[in-house]
């Protein structure tokens, strides 16, 4: 945790595990059945979540030590994420209603996407940006054709059975490529170094 942002860590993290939170409260929210589909959803998005929160504590860090820049970019960046925090909550709490929680989960990729491409004002993006606001424009669209599954115009509608399954398989596979490509898990194994 950095000193210089020990405040807003705290903050982030208070929100990040309500986020995580929300979505094993949705399971118990109303007395409609669900189906499979809403498990691999909600795991997949705790994944992304607890992913997001380390990247951003890590980014965090970067900037308090001066890897990155704390310009005008950053603080935009700042709001965007203060943004994604409310429909990662609305996501959570409608997880039995996949396509509902979609459209929340493609709120916060745009958010999160926003808040990637604002911290490149006046700065250079680094290799992970670039990474982050190419695998968020993945996963808006997984989360896109999600919430558009039942759609009278959407081509694959017949295949409503076993299409939540495909999106959410070649989006864990995406998040798969995203958690290599990042310094996600380096960053997590440091943290627990004594």
């Amino acid at each position: 945790m950095s000193q210089k942002f020990k405040h807003l860590d705290k903050i982030h993290s208070y929100f990040a595990a309500g986020n995580v939170g929300s979505f094993f409260g949705g399971l118990a929210i109303g007395d409609q059945p669900f189906k499979a589909d809403v498990f691999f959803f909600l795991f997949i998005c705790v994944l992304l979540r607890v992913k997001f929160w380390i990247d951003d504590l890590e980014y965090f860090d970067n900037v308090a030590e001066g890897r990155h820049s704390a310009k005008r970019g950053f603080y935009i960046g700042l709001v965007m994420a203060i943004l994604s925090w409310l429909p990662w909550l609305l996501a959570g709490f409608n997880d039995k209603n996949v396509p509902l929680s979609a459209l929340f989960m493609m709120l916060v990729m745009l958010f999160s996407t926003l808040w990637v491409f604002s911290t490149w004002i006046g700065d250079h993006p680094y290799r992970e940006q670039v990474g982050w606001g190419f695998y968020n424009i993945i996963y808006m669209v997984g989360f896109f054709l999600l919430w558009k599954q039942n759609a009278s115009w959407f081509p694959m509608k017949d295949l409503h059975e076993y299409l939540p399954y495909a999106i959410l398989t070649v989006m864990l596979v995406v998040f798969l490529f995203d958690l290599t490509n990042s310094r996600t898990l380096s960053a997590l194994a440091s943290k627990q170094e004594p």
